[in-house]
């Protein structure tokens, strides 16, 4: 697994969600950026998808073994906030309601979300939307 080229394409992908996300579906470059995004979507999972897959599935037998494991693109919240630090590299957060739903053990009760972030990349589960835990770093 090259971690700097998966995070790279991580990143592309939610600059253009992102890019996606403050547009209009009637705004005449919707369909063109949206485009844009399946195939780096696309070439994300040819190029990167069975490992960062294998990865998720770890987490999943880990902690939430009666949840599917979706396709890694599943993992990849539809908008991120995004801040430019000082030295130019960008840090980013997840937004509320950001995530795929699993049902992690000891926590039936609760909302539980698995989201995968950059920078550095890692897989964070997020409890009720307030409290979220690194539970994978690459």
């Amino acid at each position: 697994m090259n971690i700097q080229e998966l995070n790279l394409a991580l990143i592309d992908i939610i600059l253009k969600k992102n890019a996606l996300d403050t547009l209009d579906y009637a705004d005449e470059t919707y369909d063109t950026i949206e485009e844009q995004l399946h195939d780096l979507e696309d070439e994300f999972l040819a190029t990167h998808g069975d490992d960062l897959e294998k990865e998720i599935t770890k987490i999943h037998k880990k902690l939430c073994p009666k949840s599917d494991v979706l396709s890694p693109i599943a993992y990849i919240g539809k908008s991120y906030y995004v801040e430019t630090k000082a030295d130019g590299n960008l840090r980013f957060d997840r937004e509320p309601g950001q995530g795929v739903i699993v049902e992690i053990n000891g926590f039936e009760d609760e909302d539980t979300k698995l989201l995968v972030m950059p920078n550095p990349l890692r897989l964070i589960l997020i409890i009720n939307d307030k409290t979220q835990k690194e539970v994978w770093k690459a």
